[in-house]
């Protein structure tokens, strides 16, 4: 990624993403509460539904301040400031962080949260086949 600002755009409408996310992932939350109180599933599937739930919200809450943090980014030219600042908050954390270390960041936390909204879907349509 050598074009910083038209990077930083794609990473703001990559970042965007959480919206639909959280959505699919309340609507699997929803559905396994439903199954739930209607007798057709379990306690362990729906406990294992509120731990994925609980798992997406968090990777997703991340995304979501990714998508601010990038937005903020992409309209200074200097993310110095902004890694003074952590380094400051967080004596142990690297001086400087390159856009592809945030690029890789921000895509592990967007994969992580889209497995754990897959596995959620997984445990409702198992719960709704038993």
């Amino acid at each position: 990624m050598n074009n910083r600002p038209h990077d930083e755009q794609i990473m703001v409408i990559f970042t965007a993403g959480w919206r639909f996310l959280a959505a699919l992932s309340v609507m699997a939350f929803l559905t396994q509460f439903l199954l739930y109180i209607s007798g057709f599933s379990g306690e362990y599937p729906m406990a294992a539904g509120i731990l994925f739930f609980l798992c997406a919200m968090y990777f997703i809450f991340r995304l979501w301040l990714d998508h601010h943090l990038f937005r903020r980014l992409a309209q200074s030219s200097d993310t110095d400031i902004f890694d003074e600042s952590l380094t400051t908050l967080f004596p142990g954390r690297a001086q400087h962080t390159h856009f592809s270390q945030r690029w890789r960041g921000t895509k592990r936390l967007f994969q992580q949260g889209a497995l754990c909204m897959v596995l959620q879907w997984g445990v409702t349509v198992i719960a709704l086949l038993n």
